[in-house]
């Protein structure tokens, strides 16, 4: 497989093109990290809450605990304090719910916001790259076998520009259909270097 190109400058291109998507990519994770910091600083009031709830629950269950000793009454007085005890327990449990909301919400949000904007630039990149890998690799056959070399030149003239087929022959068409062999070299030649290929030194020859 040729994962990179084989000329100096198109294997450039190709490692500056990796460079800026892992850079894009890594400034999206950022992005994402940010926003996950952000929204989680919503459910920073979860804190004081579920103290306050314990510290609310600890003194009233012990306020209970206290009243039972009183003698006749103690039994009635503990009832509301121990009522007052489940409200502590209730906020306790509210602040949990509260934070456990937030950073669900932080966690989806950052995902969605750096995830989204990755994945599509991914996609494409990866599937542009893994086509020119593919094409690449399948040239380099052709080029290596020079019965199949005719065939790199007629894809030559399907796929290159007029400037560029001009460049070869003014009728490179017509050469290459009655077989001028400098003008099938210079057409494959054309076909190996677009997709980043070295001709072989005797390209020319059969």
């Amino acid at each position: 497989m040729h994962w990179y190109s084989e000329t100096p400058a198109a294997r450039t291109r190709q490692v500056t093109s990796d460079l800026v998507v892992l850079a894009w990519v890594l400034a999206w994770v950022v992005v994402g990290r940010f926003v996950y910091g952000v929204v989680s600083a919503l459910g920073a009031p979860a804190a004081p809450m579920r103290t306050a709830g314990g510290a609310l629950s600890a003194r009233m269950l012990d306020i209970a605990d206290r009243v039972t000793g009183v003698p006749l009454v103690g039994d009635e007085l503990q009832t509301p304090f121990a009522g007052t005890a489940s409200v502590g327990t209730n906020l306790t449990s509210a602040a949990n719910q509260l934070e456990s909301s937030v950073d669900r919400m932080a966690l989806w949000l950052s995902l969605l916001t750096a995830g989204t904007p990755i994945v599509l630039v991914l996609a494409w990149y990866l599937l542009r790259r893994w086509n020119g890998i593919v094409t690449a690799t399948s040239l380099a056959v052709y080029r290596d076998r020079p019965e199949l070399r005719e065939l790199l030149a007629l894809r030559a003239l399907t796929s290159r520009t007029t400037v560029e087929l001009s460049a070869v022959s003014d009728d490179p068409l017509g050469d290459w259909r009655r077989g001028d062999a400098d003008v099938v070299a210079a057409l494959a030649t054309l076909e190996l270097r677009n997709s980043g290929l070295r001709p072989i030194p005797t390209f020319g020859t059969s």
